[in-house]
């Protein structure tokens, strides 16, 4: 199982980004991301291409490419001392990654700098 970051998602969606073509080059077939993740790609979608219908038709296709994984109650609370370990250097739904990547033995997939040398 390969845990898709918001990094991915993000470039894959936006023609203009510098990865956009490494994006569009991955198979997604063992692919899987949380909610969180969800959440975050939805928030910058709003943002950056201010287009509902849209960010709903990306968000579509984001969830027919990859499996969504719940983040358990006790990840939740390792993801918050993760959280607290790497305050300022990365965001809750990053560490919420490291912790369901650790606990299940995943591969995380991230362009961000800062999440990939935390792994």
């Amino acid at each position: 199982m390969e845990l898709i970051d918001t990094s991915v998602f993000v470039a894959y969606f936006n023609k203009d980004d510098e990865l956009h073509e490494k994006a569009l080059g991955k198979d997604y077939s063992d692919g899987a991301t949380n909610s969180l993740v969800l959440c975050e790609v939805a928030n910058v979608l709003e943002k950056r291409l201010r287009n509902k219908e849209l960010a709903v038709h990306c968000l579509k296709q984001m969830m027919e490419k990859v499996k969504l994984v719940a983040l358990p109650e006790e990840q939740i609370m390792e993801t918050i001392d993760a959280f607290s370990k790497h305050y300022g250097k990365l965001s809750f739904t990053d560490c919420s990654l490291l912790v369901q990547a650790k606990n299940l033995k995943a591969e995380l997939i991230t362009f961000d700098e800062k999440l990939a040398k935390a792994t």
